[in-house]
Parts: structure tokens; C-alpha cells; sequence
């Protein structure tokens, strides 16, 4: 089964932040015939050990962006996995209560700049994921070239 278009607009949000940040993409897919819901594990990526919080959080936040760009408000809870991880991930990396709400905005505005910026390659994979259902992570770096 091939999900929405939003679900694939969002996945390439997540696609342009790892090529952005070099981050290792193993696969990313749309397609959940395997049963798998919606906005649950989609990518596969290879997340270095020294990734700064920062890139990060963009990554996390960077799918929800696209989809905002794109189709408007999100409402249906398909970033929260993702503003939990970039929230855990602040916290991991000494941030408290106080100024992970700041910090969680300023990455959020990275994210929207990013996504703004690029555009037109979210559009493109968006509509290989339609088309394809799936793409490898070498598919995806010869797509970016």
C-alpha cells in the first residue's frame, strides 16, 4: 500500500536534511505493505556518533517543515515522533526544561529555512517516493548529484 503525498513530502524533508548534514541514508520508503502505520520508521539512516545536536534536531524537525510547507497545518500527529526525538536528543545533550522550548523554536526556524531553500528537490523526491514506493540510499545520492 503507497501512502499520501504529505507522508512522502515529509519523508524527502528528512531526505534533504541528511544530504544536507551528510548524514548516511540506507533507504527511505513510503510504501506500508508490510502493515507498518503511518509516520512510523519510514527512513533508514546511518546516524554518525558525532553528529552535533543541532544537525540533529534540524533532521528531526526538517519532515514536519516539508509537510507545513507544503500542505499546511499538521493535523494529524505526523511529526510527533520526530519533536520527541529532537526534544530527548536536546535533553541527552545537557539542555534543560528551561531552554529546550527556545532551543526546540531555533531548530524548528533552521528546519523551515532548509526546507524553504530546497524546495524543489523535496518536490522531486516526493515524487520518486510516489512513483517508486521506495528508494535506496545510493538511488537517492546519485538522484542529489
Amino acid at each position: 500500500m503507497i501512502v499520501n503525498k504529505g507522508i512522502a513530502t515529509h519523508e524527502a524533508g528528512h531526505v534533504i536534511a541528511s544530504l544536507t548534514y551528510s548524514i548516511p541514508i540506507i533507504s527511505v520508503s513510503i510504501d506500508r505493505s508490510d502493515g507498518t502505520p503511518p509516520h512510523i520508521r519510514h527512513g533508514s539512516y546511518q546516524m554518525p556518533a558525532d553528529l552535533a545536536p543541532e544537525a540533529y534536531g534540524v533532521f528531526c524537525l526538517a519532515g514536519g517543515s516539508a509537510e507545513q510547507l507544503f500542505f499546511g497545518s499538521i493535523t494529524d500527529g505526523s511529526d510527533a515522533v520526530d519533536v520527541a526525538a529532537c526534544r530527548e536528543n536536546l535533553f541527552l545533550n545537557g539542555f534543560d526544561v528551561l531552554t529546550v522550548g527556545g532551543e526546540m523554536a531555533r531548530l524548528r526556524a533552521a528546519a523551515d529555512r532548509l526546507v524553504r531553500t530546497e524546495r524543489q528537490r523535496i518536490e522531486k523526491i516526493a515524487q520518486l517516493l510516489l512513483r517508486y514506493g521506495s528508494l535506496s540510499g545510493d538511488q537517492i545520492f546519485e538522484l542529489s548529484r
